[in-house]
Order: structure tokens, then C-alpha cells, then sequence
């Protein structure tokens, strides 16, 4: 993730998300796509978990995700 966009995973962070209206259009989609690639390589990490896991809440966040990450 380029430098200039970290200050927006602290903020995602303590306020458990981020409207990215608030953020320049190009770094918002430069920041959509950093994280839509750190999710897909999560989730080929991941495999097929079982789905009571620990593991497998977060595999069903990502592809949460990834599903709304799509919209707009």
C-alpha cells in the first residue's frame, strides 16, 4: 500500500469503516483496489475453512467485502 494512503486504514480502523467520498476519487479507487488485492490473497491463504472458525468469520468478511467493493 503506497504511503499516502495509510492514514486511511488508521482512520477505517477506529471508526470501524470509511466513506470514501471523504477521499480525492483517484485515491479512493487506488485504495478500494490495495485492499480488494490484500482480501483475494487472504482468501487464497485462507482455503476452505470451516465456517464456525474464527478463520472462517473473517473469510465471510472479506467476501463481504469484496461483494461491496463491486458497487459504484
Amino acid at each position: 500500500m503506497p504511503s499516502k494512503l495509510e492514514q486511511w486504514l488508521h482512520v477505517a480502523d477506529a471508526n470501524g469503516g470509511l466513506d470514501l467520498s471523504l477521499l480525492d476519487p483517484s485515491e479512493a479507487s487506488e485504495l478500494v483496489t490495495v485492499l480488494r488485492d490484500a482480501a483475494l490473497r487472504d482468501l487464497a491463504k485462507l482455503g476452505d475453512v470451516d465456517a464456525e472458525s474464527e478463520d472462517g468469520a473473517y473469510r465471510d468478511s472479506l467476501l463481504k467485502m469484496l461483494k461491496v467493493s463491486q458497487i459504484g
